[in-house]
């Protein structure tokens, strides 16, 4: 039977939840106040298994304008090496918040029955 869930916040966390509720088969109703007109951010680093998952979702990585990280590195406070870099050997992506947050809003206003 299927849920009648209201989600309160549309940020990454709340889309993705109604986006994997709604194609469960759920009755999804996002509540979010702000705008994000004035949205800032650093760049978001999207996991190899967050790629997968927006890849099933159809997300637009074009749209995204998201780069391909090869490798990853860690400094200390005084710019020192904390250890050899790492090698990613699956896609590692980096794109801007704002870029992400959107392009999830229209997957999850884009499915809706």
């Amino acid at each position: 039977m299927p849920l009648k869930v209201v989600i309160v916040g549309a940020g990454l966390g709340g889309l993705g939840a109604a986006i994997a509720l709604r194609r469960a088969g759920h009755d999804v109703q996002v509540i979010e106040q702000s705008s994000f007109y004035n949205e800032v951010g650093a760049a978001i680093h999207i996991a190899p298994n967050a790629t997968r998952i927006l890849r099933e979702w159809e997300c637009d990585f074009e749209a995204l304008q998201a780069s391909e990280c090869e490798q990853a590195q860690f400094w200390d406070s005084s710019c020192n090496p904390l250890r050899p870099p790492i090698v990613c050997a699956l896609i590692w992506q980096c794109c801007g918040n704002f870029m992400l947050t959107s392009s999830i809003s229209r997957l999850e206003t884009s499915k809706r029955p």
